[in-house]
């Protein structure tokens, strides 16, 4: 049975531009990442997105609310971030991801950048909690670095730790209903009440005595990078603290674990997730346990920043989504007040 949710665009000479289509509900309740490449992305490159997709829907498993091509935006999911022609008006079940490989600035400079394009805003009365996840996103990656990349075996971690942030991590902070992640400095500050991330790194920390993980101030958040544009500072966590965990901001292992840390992130943002799926942390993942390698130097380098390309995360432009509480369009500053349901 289809659920009637009308979808109104903000921005032009109309606040409210309704869809008269029908929300999809999906037949089988698993969350599902559609990736489209871009372009004249090569195939040999295909594989590796496909392998970062299905470790993240090892990790998100819960169904969102998805959308009919009908309901598309006039100007596509992607809002005509990859030029005209190369847009998606296709049905959504649960977030569609675009990926090109093209030269961007030359060998060793940016490697490649991420955006959320579109994203459920507003408020859907029995959904409050998918409020802000992103409905599609972007990723991009320099022609001139991937094959280097491959070689050294970096490749699949960078597209790995990009798809995390097409999810949200970092790129759709502060968290809609707890605000968690909302400063530079520590994760939970200033939230509304208990972060689930910030429940799971105190339970790494405590049940984990053997890694020696700094648990003063809780939580950190990278605060390198000259601001928030940089891609580096406050949406990554502290390499000092993490280390080599696939949400810091710096690479210098090709093994990166997916804590459960990530996972509670992703709590936070609203999606149903799977604790089992998670990593394990290891000594070699932490810095006070392990020489650290640079991805562009040699073994004694500093860790080399995943520096990508300095552009908003969270690109929202006229066609943000908002929907509608099964009635009356609700604004994108009301806020929802549904009880904390945090885990341990």
């Amino acid at each position: 049975m289809l659920e009637t949710a009308p979808i109104c665009t903000r921005g032009g000479e109309s606040p409210c531009i309704p869809y008269a289509a029908s929300s999809l509900k999906a037949a089988d309740k698993s969350f599902d990442i559609t990736l489209l490449p871009i372009g004249k992305t090569p195939a040999k490159y295909h594989k590796y997105f496909e392998k970062a997709k299905k470790r993240w829907e090892e990790i998100v498993v819960g169904d969102m609310i998805g959308y009919t091509a009908k309901e598309a935006p006039d100007s596509g999911w992607f809002g005509g971030y990859f030029g005209k022609g190369s847009d998606f008006h296709g049905a959504v079940d649960d977030i569609v991801i675009g990926y090109k490989i093209r030269a961007i600035d030359g060998k060793n400079k940016v490697v490649g950048n991420s955006e959320i394009i579109k994203e459920r805003a507003g408020r859907a009365a029995h959904k409050a909690r998918q409020q802000q996840t992103p409905i599609s996103a972007v990723m991009e990656f320099d022609s001139a670095d991937v094959d280097d990349l491959i070689k050294t075996g970096y490749f699949q971690t960078v597209v790995l730790h990009e798809m995390g942030h097409a999810l949200g991590i970092g790129y759709a902070w502060p968290t809609p209903r707890a605000k968690c992640g909302g400063t530079c400095t520590a994760y939970q500050e200033g939230a509304n009440w208990d972060c689930v991330a910030e429940l799971k790194f105190r339970h790494l920390v405590t049940s984990r005595p053997d890694l020696k993980i700094d648990i003063t101030g809780g939580l950190q958040l990278e605060n390198t990078g000259a601001s928030k544009a940089d891609g580096t500072a406050c949406e990554h966590w502290s390499e000092t603290q993490l280390g080599d965990e696939i949400m810091t901001a710096y690479i210098s292992s090709t093994d990166n674990p997916i804590s459960i840390v990530s996972v509670g992130a992703l709590e936070d943002l609203g999606y149903k997730v799977n604790y089992k799926a998670a990593d394990t942390m290891k000594k070699e993942h932490l810095p006070q346990f392990s020489s650290r390698r640079s991805l562009r130097g040699g073994d004694n380098a500093q860790p080399t920043r995943l520096h990508m390309a300095s552009l908003p995360r969270r690109m929202v432009p006229e066609g943000v989504l908002k929907l509608e509480d099964r009635g009356a369009i609700v604004d994108d500053d009301e806020t929802d007040d549904e009880e904390d349901c945090a885990q341990t």
